[in-house]
């Protein structure tokens, strides 16, 4: 019995799938002294998609909460919204919050067409979180808090400022360990831990919808509380994976070989992996990584055409992609490299283009990871904005 309760998309008993934002607000709650638990969808026995949205409906609300707040991504929107029709139909006296990146980008038209959902909150939790919660439990107006979006008296749907970014993201709280189930913490120390290292990403390319939600507003944590974490971890827990969360944690090339520095300075025996761009990195960079204990690296290509590269204003080059993909296996890296098929403008050439580069790619590198993802129009992107007077519902399933 909780009166709070988080619902992750938690489809496996691994830290890899939990939503590290979901925990930092849990963990913010729970430090406050509130009742606070997080349902995930592991949780959930079922047999088909119905059964799935009534029993996960039913364990909620059989905790008894008095706030249930999901953790909204585009890809279970659909499937949240049933769960929440479903639980206000079960009580209707349990306040439904949506928060996370597909909220916040649709939280105006979620508001004005879906009744049984009672607020929206925009941007960064850590400084809202706590006022907004505890408002709803003392029955105080929570109408004031910055993110908020609300329906007023006359059914008008009120939108307030946005919080303001976090300055100094170490200020951040670190997890809670006790928020997780005891099926992870059993074999933690074989898990891949993700370390939330940073916010945001200073490009623009039009298929994303991460400068929505960011606002091209780059920021990473200080190398010594991201080590600090690391090091907890580390020593208490025997953990040695990582990955570090972030768009672009190889922004900063000083940043990135000073931490690496620190990490053999402390003697930290772990193995890391990371999201970069092949333009932010070179060999030297890549050494250092090696010998701070990376092992793995995503990088978002998404064309081997050149005409693509700009129309997506990804501004990729494909020979540079090509090469740090070599200077990565020559160093032991294991490499991702992702694509992205069925833009709008692409050709078939540009297709052939990209197919090039992807058997180049294994070639040099015959352990790399590539992946094709089919474009998706995000809400909110520029892809979006350019497009959405052309889209149609498909009948097809």
């Amino acid at each position: 019995m909780s009166d709070i309760i988080f619902v992750s998309p938690t489809e496996k008993p691994l830290y890899s799938h939990e939503s590290v934002g979901t925990l930092i607000l849990a963990s913010i709650l729970k430090n406050k002294g509130l009742d606070v638990d997080i349902y995930r969808f592991l949780e959930t026995e079922y047999t088909d998609y119905h059964s799935f949205v009534e029993k996960t409906a039913e364990n909620i609300v059989a905790r008894n909460p008095k706030i249930v707040s999901f953790y909204c991504r585009c890809d279970y929107y659909l499937i949240i919204i049933r769960i929440a029709e479903k639980i206000k139909s079960l009580n209707k006296d349990i306040i439904i919050i949506f928060g996370g990146p597909q909220a916040d980008a649709l939280a105006e038209e979620t508001l004005e067409c879906i009744p049984y959902i009672d607020y929206c909150c925009l941007g960064e939790g850590e400084t809202t979180v706590y006022p907004l919660f505890s408002a709803l439990l003392n029955g105080e107006d929570p109408t004031n808090t910055a993110g908020l979006v609300y329906r007023d008296d006359k059914m008008n749907i009120i939108k307030n400022p946005r919080p303001e970014m976090m300055q100094n993201l170490d200020e951040s709280p670190k997890v809670d360990l006790s928020l997780l189930p005891k099926a992870i913490m059993k074999t933690l120390p074989q898990q891949t831990i993700h370390v939330d290292t940073g916010r945001g990403c200073p490009f623009k390319c039009t298929f994303c919808s991460t400068s929505l939600f960011w606002k091209r507003k780059f920021r990473l944590k200080s190398n010594e509380r991201v080590i600090e974490e690391i090091k907890e971890l580390y020593e208490n827990h025997d953990c040695r994976n990582f990955n570090f969360i972030h768009d672009l944690f190889t922004a900063n090339k000083k940043k990135l070989i000073d931490f690496c520095e620190d990490v053999q300075k402390c003697n930290l025996k772990i193995n890391w992996s990371c999201s970069s761009r092949v333009d932010t990195l070179d060999e030297e960079t890549i050494i250092a990584m090696k010998n701070a204990g990376l092992a793995s690296v995503f990088l978002g290509v998404e064309s081997g055409s050149v005409r693509m590269q700009k129309l997506i204003k990804k501004n990729i080059d494909p020979e540079q992609a090509l090469n740090i993909v070599k200077i990565l296996t020559k160093h032991g890296i294991h490499p991702t490299a992702s694509f992205i098929y069925g833009i709008p403008e692409e050709t078939d050439d540009d297709v052939s283009a990209t197919m090039s580069l992807t058997y180049r790619m294994k070639d040099c590198s015959p352990s790399i990871t590539v992946q094709y993802h089919l474009c998706a129009m995000f809400y909110g992107s520029e892809l979006f904005e350019n497009y959405k007077d052309d889209l149609t519902f498909s009948s097809q399933v």
